[in-house]
């Protein structure tokens, strides 16, 4: 007997084929934006616990503007992290945990990178407050700031 899908805006269809309309975070296009943005400060380190409940397409995290410190891969947490990562597969029924600290206060998007699972819903925002500290735009080699 074929799955039932009754819920309004669900296509059985569009299941079948592999091209939902919608693609979400936090269970619903929008959860995490604008005035439901996620907040931190400066220097504080923010996890993300990415589940990908599936169930047939793969996510790949991805962090605009930051470079994730610590990613977890398959939810893995007794095995070591990968570093420096921009990007992250995360697989159907699969977990990540992700670390950033952010070093800038500004609104900094996460997305599921593939364009079009953006554009249905999987995007989310984080809102960092804090001091601006010029010198992190700076390395040893450009001097001290001209006055």
């Amino acid at each position: 007997m074929p799955l039932s899908l009754s819920r309004p805006g669900v296509s059985r269809q569009l299941a079948l084929e592999e091209r939902p309309n919608l693609v979400v975070f936090n269970g619903q296009a929008g959860a995490l934006l604008f005035k439901d943005a996620l907040h931190a400060n400066t220097g504080e380190r923010v996890r993300f616990f990415f589940g990908n409940a599936g169930p047939s397409l793969i996510s790949s995290f991805h962090m605009i503007g930051m470079v994730m410190e610590a990613v977890h891969r398959e939810g893995g947490l007794t095995d070591p992290p990968a570093h420096g990562l921009q990007t992250t597969l995360v697989t159907p029924g699969a977990a990540a945990v992700i670390a950033v600290t952010p070093v800038i206060p500004g609104t900094y998007n996460f997305l599921d990178h593939a364009a079009s699972h953006s554009e249905e819903g999987a995007m989310g925002e984080l809102d960092v407050a804090g001091p601006i500290k010029l010198d992190v735009y700076r390395s040893q080699s450009d001097g001290p700031p001209a006055e």
